[in-house]
């Protein structure tokens, strides 16, 4: 026992990268495959409260209840109105490929036309003055040969008004 007391620790800094592919499941499965293939939003309805969701969840939050009908999504968007904003000023890691992000970064919360459905996702214009609740925004989507079924196939939403 005295020995492992007095043991020397020795530090390795050292990089790991490794890939990680995982299924999306059903409902985010098919939700990403119309944003690659189609550029279309759709949102989930839930049978029993009426809550909307997108994307679509196989389950509701508040009551619990499995949604199952894919076949009843709405089709939302492109375009909608912004609910709620900011611009982060603030450099951090983009989960997804940890690189740094290009600041300033602006993410909306948008309100979706077509169901009572709200849509968090960056923004294009970086000048918070130029931003306001209320604006109208549309989805701007990847080039077809560009888009990889993430989320990142819409690049960001542009103000129309």
């Amino acid at each position: 026992m005295e020995k492992e007391k007095n043991a020397e620790l020795i530090h390795l800094d050292m990089q790991y990268w490794g890939l990680y592919h995982w299924p999306n499941g059903k409902h985010i499965g098919a939700f990403l495959k119309e944003l690659k293939e189609n550029a279309k939003i759709y949102t989930g309805k839930c049978p029993n409260c009426g809550r909307f969701f997108c994307p679509p969840l196989p389950m509701c939050g508040r009551c619990h209840v499995k949604i199952e009908e894919q076949h009843k999504w709405i089709e939302v968007g492109p375009k909608g109105t912004l609910f709620n904003f900011t611009v982060i000023e603030q450099q951090f890691l983009h989960p997804q490929t940890g690189q740094m992000l290009e600041v300033p970064f602006p993410v909306g919360l948008i309100n979706l036309d077509g169901a009572p459905t709200s849509f968090f996702h960056r923004l294009e214009e970086t000048d918070s003055s130029k931003l306001h609740v209320g604006m109208r925004v549309k989805a701007i989507f990847r080039p077809k040969s560009e888009r990889r079924g993430d989320i990142s196939d819409i690049r960001f939403f542009r103000t129309v008004e």
